[in-house]
């Protein structure tokens, strides 16, 4: 019995010790493939962006993941699946895409992004490249564009059942937005859509008529919320830039 006992224990720990080289191996193959993810990043011209510097070093290949994979979905939102990417393609991506600007300061930067390609082919990886180089990104700030894509995501979805990030990337930046404070991620599907149509109105877009937008502002004041009485929120306050300080000074 003893030497049963002996054998069962032996045997305990021989799967103990595998169960932890699995488990070394794995962690040690994440982190290497991490680390050629960054030093590929590294060796392009996104590292030299000014918004990616604004990140930690840790964080930046998920936010290339994040924001790659979300302007792929609004590229083949746009184009569809198999179509051309044009310059009108790329035009009603960026209008869609961008903090609020005038129309005379989209058309500078759909200009500046189509120009670079010297009427070559527009290639989806360069393009996506070349749009988060996009200098109103790099001004903005990456708690504005990850909330700019964290309304737009909430937008698509309760209004055309899309997704257009899947549940890990959505997941992964929705808790870096709560990590950051940021009160985008509080808000009701009301008050996000809202302020996704006010956003998309100083771009040159109208998501709603008169009247539905009307209808949804007194919705929002009959309950009192903040967005339509344009308060700062939290990370404002602080005087950090927010998507929603953005559209706030926009129209000063």
């Amino acid at each position: 019995f003893q030497l049963q006992m002996n054998q069962y224990k032996v045997l305990i720990l021989i799967i103990f010790i595998n169960l932890s080289l699995i488990y070394c191996y794995n962690t040690l193959y994440s982190k290497y493939n991490k680390f050629l993810s960054l030093k590929n990043i590294k060796n392009t011209n996104l590292f030299n962006n000014n918004l990616l510097s604004q990140l930690d070093t840790e964080e930046v290949d998920s936010f290339v993941r994040i924001s790659s994979n979300y302007l792929k979905s609004k590229l083949k939102g746009v184009s569809g699946d198999n179509g051309p990417i044009t310059k009108d393609i790329i035009s009603e991506v960026l209008q869609q895409i961008l903090p609020p600007v005038s129309i005379k300061e989209l058309k500078n930067e759909i200009d500046t992004i189509t120009n670079s390609f010297n009427n070559q082919n527009f290639v989806e990886n360069d393009l996506i490249n070349s749009i988060i180089n996009n200098s109103y990104w790099s001004q903005a700030g990456p708690i504005v564009v990850q909330e700019l894509i964290y309304l737009d995501c909430l937008y698509i979805y309760y209004q055309k059942r899309q997704n257009l990030l899947n549940d890990e990337d959505y997941q992964e930046l929705k808790s870096q937005l709560n990590w950051s404070g940021s009160d985008i991620v509080t808000m009701t599907g009301k008050e996000a859509l809202f302020i996704t149509a006010v956003a998309a109105n100083r771009r040159g877009l109208k998501l709603l008529d008169d009247n539905e937008y009307e209808s949804l502002k007194k919705q929002l004041q009959n309950v009192k919320s903040w967005v339509v009485l344009r308060e700062a929120d939290g990370l404002e306050k602080l005087g950090v830039n927010t998507y929603l300080g953005y559209l706030h000074r926009s129209f000063k």
